[in-house]
């Protein structure tokens, strides 16, 4: 069997494969905790079942903003939120109604679980990337002019394209000047994380011209960041941009342009001003060990399952639980009635009705043909 160093240098002869469409596990109860694998890292890192979800929301990136909470988190249905960086707590208890556990990100879980120790060497360049639905609009021709001209010290230089970027074809100025295109997967891989901290840690530099989350995922993998300034802009629909490109309040306005400065100087090694961003926007301090972990995804389960009377049981001190507004946390009881016991009661009645009319096919040839109609839809 290929060690971990092995498969995932040979998943990017295909890349064809690696960023194809697919579709999600439906192990999750929220579809966001399936993006880049983040619940399922959470798990491994736990030792926690990999078919049990993870009961709580989980943000699948660094967001920006600390003013929004976007309608498919609000509306998640889950009774906790496992909160990162620092500056959006509230949000989803006031505007979710859900208990918040300040976090660290997936990706620090991640890296603690990297066993490969690939050698170092040149740069790893991270273009803005697409989504669905918001594409970036950038002189990707002017980007490779740009990419020929940065110093030798960095080089070799690999282009990392996001998988819908890749399904675009927008890798291929790149590909034509000759330089490696890698890809860390589609949305839906459960590696894309470990596969993302490998390619970062089989580079000395990552280059880009976006803050995003990539650029403190690189420091705590151990590159030294530098972004540099290609010009884009994001087009879509009015509501793809309102939902992928939210607005910002002028204090994070400020804190993004301060992040774009720190990270735009030349330096040979990560200052301790970075790291320290890197920490914060990481959410370090918050990081579990694998123990608490674990018993932390038990606790979300319970919360879930049991709800108000869990939590004045349990309040989840041990992790800073912070409560929700009142009414909030019987999300789990209420997706029990509205969900579970409805299903389980049509379930018991199509059994019911079944073994009654197998009954009477027995008793009466003549209804041999009368068959249950299926669930449209």
């Amino acid at each position: 069997m290929l060690d971990l160093a092995q498969r995932f240098e040979a998943e990017q002869e295909d890349l064809d494969a690696l960023c194809a469409e697919r579709d999600w596990s439906r192990t999750e109860l929220f579809l966001p905790n399936e993006y880049y694998g983040i619940a399922s890292i959470l798990k491994r890192y736990a030792g926690y079942p990999q078919q049990r979800p993870v009961k709580a929301v989980v943000p699948h990136g660094i967001y920006q903003n600390d003013h929004e909470l976007a309608d498919f988190e609000r509306k998640a249905g889950l009774a906790a939120a496992l909160v990162y960086p620092q500056y959006r707590l509230g949000l989803y208890r006031d505007r979710g109604r859900m208990l918040e556990v300040p976090s660290a990100a997936p990706f620090v879980y991640a890296e603690r679980l990297m066993s490969a120790h690939p050698p170092r060497s040149g740069a790893l360049f991270f273009p803005a990337h697409s989504l669905p639905g918001l594409t970036v609009e950038m002189d990707l021709e002017a980007a490779a002019d740009a990419l020929d001209a940065l110093p030798e010290a960095m080089k070799p230089l690999t282009v990392i394209v996001y998988w819908h970027d890749y399904l675009l074809g927008r890798h291929r100025p790149f590909a034509d000047r000759g330089y490696r295109i890698v890809s860390a997967g589609h949305i839906y891989d459960s590696e894309f994380l470990p596969r993302l901290c490998y390619l970062l840690k089989s580079h000395v530099y990552v280059i880009s011209n976006a803050v995003g989350s990539h650029v403190f995922y690189a420091l705590q993998a151990g590159c030294t960041v530098r972004l540099v300034e290609m010009p884009y802009r994001r087009s879509g629909s009015e509501a793809d941009l309102r939902l992928k490109a939210p607005t910002l309040t002028d204090a994070r306005r400020a804190a993004v342009d301060e992040i774009a400065a720190l990270f735009s100087q030349q330096v040979a090694t990560p200052t301790q001003a970075q790291r320290r961003a890197a920490d914060f926007y990481l959410g370090i301090e918050h990081a579990l060990a694998p123990s608490e972990m674990k018993d932390l995804l038990q606790w979300l389960d319970r919360l879930d399952r049991f709800g108000r009377a869990l939590y004045w049981r349990d309040s989840g001190e041990r992790f800073d639980a912070r409560p929700a507004t009142p009414g909030l946390v019987p999300a789990g009881v209420r997706r029990v009635l509205v969900r579970t016991l409805p299903s389980l009661a049509e379930r018991a009645t199509r059994r019911v009705v079944s073994g009654t009319i197998a009954l009477l096919r027995r008793l009466m040839p003549f209804l041999r043909n009368v068959r249950l109609r299926g669930r449209s839809g």
